[in-house]
């Protein structure tokens, strides 16, 4: 009898890195890649009617990132298991990621044998965490005990604002970016302000460039 394959979605707009996870899943006798996709949208429509398990999900598409991506996949569709493919180094979103519900962060410049390990793991309901994520999540450990970094507390639409205000985006730019009112941007800097316990924008500016902080363009 053969074996049960774990069956596999990416999407991603970028067509040399479908064809690059496409080509190591073809040597895999575990696996089958049975859709990709170039949008979220293109992947949205599928989402009540997929068969597949496991969906490698870009952090950066054209029309959505993988972090607010994942918790509207898992606001309807819990049972998927979502691995966040990301040119970013996991410091900057490797736990925002596993926090929105993802249950692996790998970066793109992954080895085949870690795509294929962190596949297994997660159709399995267990986590991939790499050694880069690893380490943060070990540092965190140590430096956050008994509170956290403050941007922590933020929502990830939250510190999208604030890290694009720390790139110099005024109010209708950042408005623009991410498809509100330049009043919603606004009160979303009040809300960062409040939870963040600093009196001015000025402190906040300073504490998103001393941390490095850094949006999804």
């Amino acid at each position: 009898m053969n074996k049960k394959r774990i069956l596999i979605a990416i999407t991603d707009d970028h067509l040399v890195v479908r064809a690059g996870v496409r080509g190591i899943l073809s040597e895999s006798e575990s696996i089958e890649l049975i859709q990709e996709y170039s949008s979220a949208a293109e992947m949205m429509r599928d989402l009540a009617n997929v068969r597949w398990e496991v969906l490698i999900l870009d952090i950066d598409l054209k029309d959505g990132t993988g972090i607010e991506l994942t918790e509207q996949i898992l606001s309807y569709r819990p049972d998927l298991k979502i691995i966040i493919l990301s040119v970013y180094p996991a410091a900057l979103y490797g736990v925002r990621a596993l926090k929105a519900g993802a249950l692996g962060y790998i970066s793109k410049d992954f080895v085949a044998s870690e795509l294929t390990e962190a596949i297994i793991r997660v159709s399995q309901g267990s986590k991939y965490i790499g050694q880069d994520l690893a380490n943060v999540l070990a540092n965190q450990a140590i430096q956050l005990e008994p509170g956290q970094e403050l941007h922590d507390s933020l929502s990830n639409r939250e510190y999208q604002v604030l890290c694009l205000m720390a790139a110099g985006k005024s109010n209708i730019s950042i408005a623009e970016h991410i498809k509100v009112s330049p009043k919603t941007i606004s009160t979303y800097r009040m809300r960062i302000m409040k939870k963040m316990q600093m009196d001015t924008t000025a402190d906040l500016l300073n504490y998103a460039l001393a941390h490095k902080l850094k949006a999804i363009p």
